[in-house]
């Protein structure tokens, strides 16, 4: 899926796999907070290849488990996934942790990576329910979410996460 965005027609989301991992490591190792996946990546060495490759590797063979890269031409730019999860005994589409790059942060780009996996979601047919969640403290993140028609439930998952569900299905 390539979705072109008017002014920055040059900017473009698409589904990534592991043969993406030299993409991934440099867009990842130029964020100043790079806090998704350090936790895979503690106590491993981040310059060798490998490292990464593992990463995209195992992540990319999991079931249900999608991953987007957005770019600036030739360059990652950000970063977002799908992940399948069980809800309340149901199939669940949880729109996991998206990151942009430092230096693009503050254009709403973060809302091209939502209409980029709802439109994933739509376009697979997924019937079930969609949620994202958020660190109570990510105040960004929050206020993306509810630009994006998303709403907090008042519950929060097993790591203290709120969780927000969009006000429509869908």
């Amino acid at each position: 899926m390539q979705a072109e965005f008017g002014k920055n027609s040059h900017i473009t989301i698409r589904q990534i796999g592991e043969h993406d991992w030299a993409d991934y490591r440099d867009f990842y190792k130029s964020l100043s907070d790079p806090h998704h996946f350090s936790g895979l990546l503690a106590g491993k060495d981040w310059e060798d290849p490998a490292t990464w490759q593992e990463l995209l590797k195992a992540t990319a063979a999991q079931d249900g488990f999608v991953m987007f890269g957005m770019y600036d031409r030739d360059k990652m730019i950000g970063q977002t996934s799908i992940q399948m999860v069980n809800s309340n005994g149901k199939t669940a589409a949880l729109l996991a942790g998206s990151e942009i790059a430092d230096d693009y942060r503050g254009q709403r780009l973060v809302d091209k990576l939502y209409q980029a996996r709802r439109e994933y979601l739509n376009n697979a047919g997924f019937p079930g329910e969609i949620l994202t969640t958020i660190r109570p403290e990510n105040t960004r993140s929050r206020t993306a979410a509810a630009r994006n028609g998303f709403i907090d439930t008042g519950r929060t998952d097993d790591h203290g996460y709120c969780i927000y569900t969009p006000e429509t299905p869908g």
